[in-house]
């Protein structure tokens, strides 16, 4: 049984709550992967940028137990070793490009004259 969810647009804030991650991990319990949509859908969320990106945070916030990718999210504790393998690989992928960007970026900032 999940409680009732969160806030999915809260103010502007740093730490998660507990009890938010909390909902999260009840509501993915059942060891299936559910997508955003499904996810907001099932508690009569709205379904935009705003609640997705509350999603993001509380997978991010989920020391690790809750994994989101292309598939939408899982509890990593019911992923199967080719679920673990394709979910390492495009995160430890999009780690390379972001900082690719990011060493891109830098190039591209100390290339030029700065008058400050």
């Amino acid at each position: 049984m999940t409680t009732s969810p969160p806030e999915l647009i809260p103010a502007e804030q740093h730490a998660l709550p507990e009890h938010e991650v909390k909902w999260f991990l009840d509501l993915l319990g059942d060891g299936d992967w559910k997508t955003a949509d499904e996810i907001l859908q099932s508690v009569e969320q709205p379904v935009n940028d705003s609640t997705k990106r509350r999603l993001r945070q509380l997978a991010a916030g989920s020391a690790g137990r809750i994994a989101g990718g292309q598939k939408g999210y899982k509890l990593v504790v019911h992923m199967t070793a080719d679920e673990y393998g394709h979910f390492e690989g495009w995160m430890s992928s999009q780690e390379r490009e972001m900082k690719r960007r990011r060493l891109d970026a830098h190039k591209v900032f100390h290339s030029t004259t700065r008058t400050r």
